[in-house]
This record gives structure tokens, sequence and C-alpha cells, in this order.
């Protein structure tokens, strides 16, 4: 009797313990599967941050990259900014050069028109000179006068020796008309040189006028804009 009472003790502590078994295996499982969902939980969490992580990296990396064009855009617009004053200052230089052309080209055009003007007076007084043949026949004509006036002088001179005094009277005459004729000499002779010298001015002076505008053109300067 006593044997069986403590194998059913036996067997109640052993139903007892295997409960207890079940309920740990139960337990024991369900904190396995609180395990499961707590690490899943924590791998999402770890995916999450990582994910995180990059693309705050990411957005470094990017505000890093917005920082760099933000500082390349500051200095190009300062590059920008020193380009258009020079750019200004440049205009400003071109325009006054261009003014100074424009004076410049203003004055040597007012020149041209009167070294023109001038040359077509000399190319009228040219053309109105006297002729070659004119000169020479005045040249001619002195040369004659001249020889009139050596003869004439010696019949006076012999005049006054030999003739009587009413003939002398006709020679003071012809004297007279003698210094009168040489007078003339001496006017035509002046005006022959004068016209000479006036042909040599007006030929050296249309040299001048043709050389000059040529001159005036290339003394123009010329410079990049």
């Amino acid at each position: 009797m006593n044997e069986v009472i403590k194998l059913q003790q036996q067997l109640k502590t052993k139903e007892i313990q295997k409960c207890e078994l079940v309920a740990n295996s139960r337990q024991l499982e369900d904190e396995k599967k609180h395990l499961k969902l707590v690490n899943l939980e924590l791998l999402t969490f770890q995916e999450r941050y990582n994910k995180m992580k990059e693309e705050r990296n990411n957005y470094n990396d990017e505000l890093i990259k917005v920082k760099d064009d933000n500082y390349n855009l500051a200095m190009r617009y300062a590059q920008l900014s020193e380009e258009k004053n020079m750019a200004v200052m440049r205009s400003r230089d071109l325009q006054l050069e261009i003014d100074r052309l424009k004076h410049h080209l203003n004055k040597v055009e007012e020149e041209c028109k009167l070294e023109r003007n001038q040359s077509l007076k000399l190319k009228n007084d040219i053309e109105n000179r006297p002729k070659k043949e004119q000169m020479l026949e005045l040249e001619r004509e002195n040369e004659m006068l001249k020889t009139m006036m050596q003869e004439l002088q010696s019949m006076i001179q012999d005049g006054n020796r030999t003739l009587p005094d009413s003939d002398k009277a006709i020679l003071d005459i012809l004297e007279h008309d003698r210094k009168e004729a040489l007078e003339d000499r001496h006017e035509l002779v002046d005006r022959i040189f004068n016209l000479q010298e006036e042909i040599r001015q007006v030929e050296d002076l249309r040299d001048k006028v043709e050389m000059k505008p040529q001159l005036k053109y290339s003394d123009i300067p010329s410079k990049k804009i």
C-alpha cells in the first residue's frame, strides 16, 4: 500500500513537473517568438537606420556639392562683375577713342577739302599761267629792246659831239624815250622773273598738295576694339 501511494505521489510529482516543463516550454516558445519578433524589428530598424545613414551621407555629399557650387557661383559672379567693370571701362575708352578718331577724321576731311580747293585754284593758276611760247617771245622782245637801247645810247653819245643844238634837242627826246624804254625793259624783266618764280612756287605747292592727303590718311592712328 505504501508503495502504491509512493508511486502515485511520484507519478503526481512527475505530472506536475511535466506540466511545469510544458508550461516552461510554452513560455520559452512564446519568448522565442517574441525574440524573433524583436529580432525582426531590430533588423527592420537596422535596415532603416542604415538607409537613413546612407541618405544622410548622400545629403551631406549633396550639401557639400551645393556649397561647392555656391562657392563657384560666387567666384564666377565676382569674376563676371570684374569683367563687366572692365568691359564698361573698355567701352568708355573705346567711345573716347571713337570720338577722337571722328574728330581727327573731320579735321582731316576739312583739311582735304581745303587742300582740294587749293589744288583746284592751283590747277586754274597753272592752266592760266603764261605759256612757254609767250615766255620765249617776251625774252626775245627783251633782247631786241636791249640791243636797240645800246644802239640808241651809242648814237646819242656820238651825236653830242658832232650834231648842232637843234639836233641835240631831238637826241634829248630820244634819250628820254630811251630811259622810258629802259624802265619798261626792267619792268618786263621783273615780270618775267616774277612769273618764273610764281610758276616754281605753284609747282612746289602742287606737289605738296598731292602728297599731303596721302600722308594725312596714313597718319590716322589705328587701334584694336
